[in-house]
């Protein structure tokens, strides 16, 4: 996972799940370290504050098929897609159908869906994020 594939979703309150399959920590900051690999600081749930590199979680996000599905964020549930315009919305299906590459979006509407946690890098299907509705119920 590259620094760009993560810090849209920082200022969200980003949960991750960490390789010891326990933990669910949100991140609370990142560095650069002189080497180059980056470190993550996490206020982890179980055990307090805590340190990790960028290989050693993975975010917990929505796949982009949940934009037509109720999802809830803060307390309010909604189905993300009733919540953009006509012509957001028109886009957002194309990419759906894959006649569209969510890089073409509008930034108001990848800002949206940052905040809302939906995978628009691709990461659930390399292997680098879980989809939350695998976990949910657990």
């Amino acid at each position: 996972m590259k620094l760009e594939e993560i810090v849209g979703y920082l200022p969200h309150k980003l949960i991750v799940y960490k390789p010891n399959g326990i933990d669910v920590a949100e991140i609370v900051g990142i560095r650069i370290m002189n080497n180059g690999r980056i470190k993550i600081h996490f206020l982890d749930y179980v055990a307090g504050y805590d340190t990790s590199y960028i290989a050693n979680f993975k975010p917990i996000l929505h796949p982009l098929t949940d934009l037509t599905k109720p999802i809830t964020v803060d307390g309010k549930e909604f189905v993300p897609m009733n919540e953009f315009d006509s012509y957001e919305q028109l886009m957002l299906k194309k990419v759906l159908e894959g006649t569209n590459h969510i890089y073409n979006m509008l930034y108001k509407t990848i800002k949206k869906l940052y905040q809302w946690h939906f995978d628009i890098h691709g990461l659930i299907e390399k292997g680098e994020a879980i989809d939350i509705n695998t976990i949910k119920g657990d």
